[in-house]
């Protein structure tokens, strides 16, 4: 099967998958379980916490909670896609695990989307998304630190193929999201000039010690 469809056929059968979003790398599965919900917030250590919804047009929104095409729908056509969180009025209370304890309002997000990510949404419908927003930088702009899980079931660790390496991302607590995937370039080519013995300092996911050690006789990743 292709990448896309291997990755519909994980969201169809409860799996999570990774999504590249304009903003995130999203680990994503189906909003559709309050299963999902409860799961989610047992990994995280939390209970009660808002899930949003992701979907690749506001059409596919609608199609989970109907309301929306009202009188929300002209503010979903000039704001999305984009890099919003919309927080809006959910008065039939749908999928309520969403939003426990305020099952009355309902986020949900558009994004810009490459390629095969929107024909992923597109194929299966609404998913869900994990952000991390708790780097220390955001305390000088009073911003608050939060590592969110929206929607999804998320476990200890996600299998990432990159490079013809297998490595294991922890993103519910890992370094952002548990692996640099815009340096796969950068790795491959650190690891042309490696010959030798190597030392990786700040080597965090070890991401250019995995790669160099393909060349190198041995390698030191510090962190």
């Amino acid at each position: 099967m292709s990448a896309v469809e291997d990755a519909v056929a994980a969201l169809r059968t409860g799996l999570p998958v990774v999504l590249p979003t304009d903003t995130v790398y999203g680990l994503c599965a189906s909003p559709h379980e309050p299963a999902a919900a409860k799961r989610i917030n047992e990994l995280k250590g939390r209970s009660d916490h808002p899930i949003a919804l992701l979907a690749a047009s506001s059409q596919a929104l609608t199609d989970c909670v109907p309301e929306l095409s009202g009188r929300w729908q002209k503010l979903l056509d000039q704001l999305l896609p984009g890099p919003y969180t919309l927080v809006l009025p959910n008065p039939e209370r749908r999928l309520p695990w969403l939003s426990p304890g305020r099952e009355s309002t309902i986020g949900v997000r558009v994004p810009e989307l490459p390629g095969q990510v929107r024909e992923v949404l597109e194929r299966f419908g609404a998913v869900g998304v994990i952000a991390r927003n708790d780097v220390a930088v955001r305390k000088h702009e009073s911003l608050p630190l939060e590592s969110t899980v929206l929607a999804g079931e998320i476990p200890e660790t996600v299998p990432i193929h990159m490079n013809g390496l297998r490595l294991e991302a922890d993103l519910a607590r890992g370094q952002k999201t548990g692996v640099y995937l815009d340096q796969r370039e950068n790795y491959l080519a650190v690891a042309q000039y490696c010959r030798g013995h190597a030392l990786d300092c700040f080597t965090s996911t070890g991401g250019f010690a995995l790669h160099m050690a393909s060349r190198c006789e041995s390698v030191e990743a510090v962190d």
